[in-house]
């Protein structure tokens, strides 16, 4: 998969506009649809960036393959405020069945508690 491809996937799981995606990272709507049609590729000072936002490594956003050599953990932490139970628990359902980026296996995804 290539770079643009890999970045409009993450968007779209983040249920983000390219709008909200570009006001976040400072660069123009066109910027980042010309990213995810593979007509331009981020700067190099963006790919951190990028990997930030949507919580993956470069070496993901770059396609790189193989068994890393050195794993990290990286715990994130995310509010998020819905209108009703419903919407919260078809959210966490919908995070419980989804498949997430990883060039490392073996890991645990664990999820501490639900607030309504």
């Amino acid at each position: 998969m290539e770079i643009g491809e890999c970045i409009k996937k993450l968007r779209q799981y983040k249920r983000m506009t390219q709008e909200e995606m570009a006001e976040l990272l400072k660069v123009s709507v066109q910027t980042v649809s010309r990213w995810e049609n593979n007509l331009n590729y981020p700067d190099l000072i963006m790919l951190p960036e990028l990997a930030s936002l949507f919580h993956v490594t470069t070496d993901y956003l770059l396609g790189v393959k193989g068994e890393p050599k050195m794993a990290k953990l990286l715990m994130t932490k995310e509010t998020f405020q819905v209108s009703s139970r419903t919407e919260a628990e078809n959210m966490v359902r919908d995070f419980q069945n989804a498949v997430f980026p990883s060039t490392v296996s073996g890991y645990t995804l664990k999820t501490n508690r639900i607030q309504y």
